[in-house]
């Protein structure tokens, strides 16, 4: 079914459809996303099945601005890694890297 839309032409009643009258009148709303969802600032009644697109504004938020590494590792405080046996963990003494490297290779291949 078509939504229609009904406009005031002329002192007369022209039934519309949604379609034509949007793309007459595109029409912008401000609001927010909430929980997810988009929530006008002001409350707009549309007919079900009104085609909208969401568009998302710049914004100023840092959220949305890049960081350094050098930032991120202060504010993670992240320090410089000074014995290379720190980033290898604990390894199973039973397991042998080479084991493990040989069958890393034959996985890539």
């Amino acid at each position: 079914m078509l939504s229609v839309f009904l406009a005031m032409h002329g002192g007369r009643l022209k039934a519309k459809r949604m379609l034509d009258f949007c793309e007459e009148r595109p029409m912008t709303y401000p609001g927010r996303i909430k929980n997810g969802v988009a929530v006008l600032d002001n409350a707009v009644r549309l007919p079900d099945g009104t085609p909208v697109r969401i568009a998302i504004e710049p914004s100023d938020s840092a959220f949305w601005r890049g960081k350094s590494i050098e930032e991120l590792a202060r504010e993670q405080q992240i320090q410089p890694v000074s014995d290379l046996d720190d980033l290898a963990g604990e390894w199973p003494d039973d397991e042998s890297v080479d084991d493990f490297l040989v069958l890393i290779r034959r996985s890539r291949v």
